[in-house]
């Protein structure tokens, strides 16, 4: 294979600004030459590798996963126009694009700067936790009834005569109001009825549906497809300022930058009806780790589990090639919040107006970040779900403390 890298676009400086003087006396306003040599425009640019007798080979069922790498990069003006002042006798003022010129810039060229907010070793932590997500599915299947089935007396006694219970629940509720106890209640028996629906009942119609979905799929001799994904958004505003001769601009960045990465892996397998409802062999390998109490609070903070189970073998699963596309979007949009007039000899009758944007967006494709384990990038008690269960899991300790 050969790399061959392609552009198109041109970045080019735009000139579209106007100074123009006045003397007083009734003179008229003069015009004059202004140079601002600032770059707009959009440039792409895309190194990839071709692969010999590609369609031939693709016919014959090879597969490829290509290391690739796609970038664009944009620089677009909002218009409005520039400062004017005076004084007794003079006056000044600049007609046309002129808010870019006091927005921090790089290069010789005169690009304007574009700010990042998620950082490289951010990036290289989430590539090796979605790698290490995407080689623990490998080799699954959806749901894992080898662990409904270790903990099935667990699952019976919580089925048995439901309804029996729901109504001694709802009677014990009312007991505990009546007796003024009703708090203390409420923290112990929500947090134990919302546990065992979401680790309990739940899980029971999920399997249900897993195993009417798995009678549906093919068996036989098939190639499978395992995707794992991740995203990182970070929005945030920055006040900055620059100043160009007795002219001083604020203005605020609005950033936005995403990073999305997404692993794949191509296997070839033969499976059973056993292996599509649910019996694999690395769902029984990985079992005792989904025993071990709280195995799942573990698996909120790291990816325990996923490294486990990237560590075990998929027996039977042969692998025709995998990759990781990690993919960025960054915008800059600066805005202009106020103008001032450094000298006091002059007094400032309009301001800075307009908008600038820089655009970034890049895509790259490579191979799998090694296993690792890893701290996770969604550890936050905002999401509602693992909210829930922390707090549910407190009221229980809560209960068993102060009982």
């Amino acid at each position: 294979m050969t790399l061959r890298n392609r552009s198109r676009g041109l970045l080019t400086p735009i000139n579209s600004a106007t100074l123009w003087r006045y003397t007083g006396n009734g003179n008229p306003w003069v015009q004059n030459a202004i140079s601002l040599p600032y770059m707009f425009g959009d440039v792409e640019n895309m190194t990839d590798s071709v692969t010999p007798n590609f369609r031939k080979r693709q016919a014959a069922g090879e597969k490829f996963f290509n290391n690739m790498y796609y970038s664009r990069i944009g620089y677009q003006s909002g218009g409005g126009t520039g400062y004017q002042i005076h004084d007794a006798n003079n006056g000044e003022r600049i007609d046309g694009q002129t808010l870019h010129i006091y927005i921090p810039h790089t290069g010789t060229n005169a690009l304007v700067s574009t700010v990042l907010l998620i950082g490289s070793s951010e990036i290289s932590r989430l590539a090796s936790e979605v790698s290490t997500r995407v080689l623990n599915d490998r080799g699954r299947s959806d749901s894992n009834l080898w662990e409904t089935l270790a903990e099935a007396d667990k699952t019976i006694e919580m089925l048995r005569s439901p309804y029996s219970k729901l109504l001694s629940a709802v009677n014990s509720a009312a007991k505990a109001k009546m007796l003024g106890r009703f708090p203390g209640y409420a923290l112990n028996g929500v947090s134990n009825l919302y546990l065992a629906y979401r680790y309990g009942i739940r899980p029971i119609i999920n399997d249900v549906q897993g195993i009417i979905s798995g009678l549906k799929q093919k068996t036989g001799k098939q190639q499978k497809t395992t995707r794992a994904k991740r995203q990182i958004n970070r929005f945030e505003v920055r006040a900055g300022s620059g100043t160009v001769g007795i002219i001083k601009v604020d203005y605020s960045n609005i950033i936005n930058d995403t990073v999305t990465i997404r692993a794949t892996c191509l296997d070839e397998v033969v499976l059973s009806s056993l292996n599509n409802i649910g019996f694999s062999a690395k769902g029984l390998l990985t079992l005792p780790w989904e025993l071990v109490s709280y195995s799942f609070v573990a698996d909120w903070i790291a990816n325990v589990g996923d490294f486990i189970g990237a560590l075990t073998p998929a027996f039977g699963w042969n692998s025709l090639g995998s990759c990781l596309s990690i993919s960025r979007e960054v915008s800059n949009l600066y805005v202009p919040t106020g103008t001032t007039c450094m000298s006091g000899a002059y007094t400032l009758d309009r301001s800075v107006s307009g908008s600038f944007t820089t655009t970034s967006t890049s895509k790259g494709r490579g191979p799998l970040a090694p296993a690792a384990l890893v701290i996770k990038s969604d550890f936050k008690f905002d999401n509602f779900t693992r909210a829930a269960d922390a707090w549910a899991l407190l009221g229980q300790r809560f209960s068993s403390v102060f009982r």
